[in-house]
């Protein structure tokens, strides 16, 4: 035999329920769109602005003010174009870590033995966590 059900109240009988459609699906991108692509607009329930509409009031303060923070994000971002001093030197040690590593392996490949190889790599490894190490100070502290 069924479990009964428990009473409903009145209050819960009373409530309207909504009906619930299920969502439509979107129209597939196409297929020559990037990634990153806002979704292309194929409703044609949407209306672009027309031109004689009028600008809501505010707008030249709205303006000013989205000016004013993207000049800040900018002096914040760093847009100068410059490379920091300290990626430059990461660079280099990047370059003389990579030596290394080619010298190990053709040390290692030579009559050297595993003692040139292991010192070869060892240097290798400590120009690398150097360079590490570079790129860490070199980030902007915010």
């Amino acid at each position: 035999m069924p479990p009964a059900d428990p009473p409903a109240t009145a209050a819960a009988s009373t409530l309207p329920v909504p009906p619930t459609a299920p969502p439509e699906p979107l129209p597939p991108a196409p297929r020559n769109a990037p990634r990153n692509a806002p979704p292309h607009n194929t409703d044609a329930r949407i209306a672009a602005p027309s031109a004689d509409a009028e600008p809501p009031a505010g707008t030249p303060a709205l303006n000013k003010t989205m000016r004013l923070v993207l000049q800040e994000l900018r002096m914040q971002r760093g847009t100068s174009g410059e490379t920091p001093q300290l990626t430059v030197v990461a660079l280099a040690i990047q370059a003389v870590a990579f030596i290394c590593l080619l010298a190990a392996l053709w040390m290692g490949a030579g009559s050297g033995g595993d003692g040139a190889f292991f010192r070869w790599i060892g240097v290798a490894l400590f120009l690398q966590l150097a360079v590490i190490a570079t790129l860490l100070f070199a980030r902007p502290s915010a």
